[in-house]
Order: C-alpha cells, then sequence, then structure tokens
C-alpha cells in the first residue's frame, strides 16, 4: 500500500514552499533597510524571527500533528504559511514585518518534519528511498529559487 502520488506532490509542492521562504528574505534585505528607513542590520531581525520560529516550532507541530494526522496539518500550515507571507507583503513597518516573518518561520517550519512523519508511516519501506528523494527535491528547489526570487521581487 503505497502513498497515494497526489499526496507525495502535495507534500513536495510543500516542501518547495517551506525551502522557498528560509531564503526569500536574504536578498530582501538592502530593500527592506531602505523602504522602511532603517539599517540592513535593523532590518536582520526579519531573518533572525523567522529562524527561530522555524526551528523552535518543529518541536511543537509533532504531538499536535499525530492527532489531527500530518498531511491534514501541512495542508493547513501551508495555507497558514501563505497568508503570514501576504501578511509580509502588506507589511509597512519593520514590527509587523517581524511578527509577520515569525508567523510565516512558524507554519513554514512544520511543513517538512510532518512530511518526513507523513512518508514514515504511510510509504511501505521498498518505495521511501524514492519517495524521499522526490520530497527532498522539492525542497532543495524551493530553497535554491529563494534567492532568486527574492532578489526579482526586490527589484
Amino acid at each position: 500500500m503505497g502513498a497515494p502520488k497526489r499526496n507525495m506532490r502535495v507534500l513536495a509542492a510543500g516542501g518547495f514552499v517551506s525551502g522557498l521562504t528560509v531564503r526569500l528574505a536574504e536578498p530582501l534585505l538592502p530593500k527592506i533597510a531602505e523602504d522602511l528607513s532603517v539599517t540592513i542590520s535593523d532590518a536582520a531581525v526579519v531573518l533572525t524571527g523567522f529562524s527561530l520560529a522555524y526551528g523552535f516550532f518543529q518541536f511543537i507541530h509533532g504531538h499536535p500533528s499525530a492527532r489531527l494526522r500530518h498531511l491534514r496539518t501541512v495542508s493547513v500550515m501551508m495555507m497558514f504559511a501563505a497568508f503570514a507571507t501576504f501578511g509580509c507583503a502588506l507589511s509597512d513597518d519593520l514590527n509587523s514585518l517581524t511578527v509577520f516573518r515569525f508567523l510565516t518561520g512558524m507554519t513554514a517550519g512544520a511543513i517538512i518534519p510532518l512530511s518526513f512523519a507523513y512518508v514514515g508511516e504511510h510509504v511501505p519501506m521498498s518505495e521511501r528511498q524514492p519517495a524521499l528523494a522526490r520530497f527532498i527535491s522539492g525542497i532543495l528547489i524551493g530553497q535554491i529559487l529563494g534567492p532568486l526570487v527574492g532578489g526579482v521581487v526586490s527589484d
């Protein structure tokens, strides 16, 4: 009994989005600093806020996800990450941008570990390596394209 391909595509898309959000803001720092009239070192708080939330909340998401089902939780977190990212786009001061980046990290940080849990529970061992390879490819492509997308968006 293999995981449906549709579910694996959703997880790979989630991994892509999570990877993209990790690297997206880095090339935007000079533009953020200029637009918000702060120094680049002050603007770096948006990276720190995201990273702290991304890492810390991975410890938190596991237990609720086990009760609610991993795939459903990943889907909900993808939606919340999209809303938080939209909030970043609408932010007009450093404080609100930092809060929305924190929320993006909090939600996007759930996607990868919960996807691994889903694969571990639903993909037979004989099919697991190729499934993980496809999933990790989505993550890496997102991380590779994050700075490019951030750079294009900043211009």
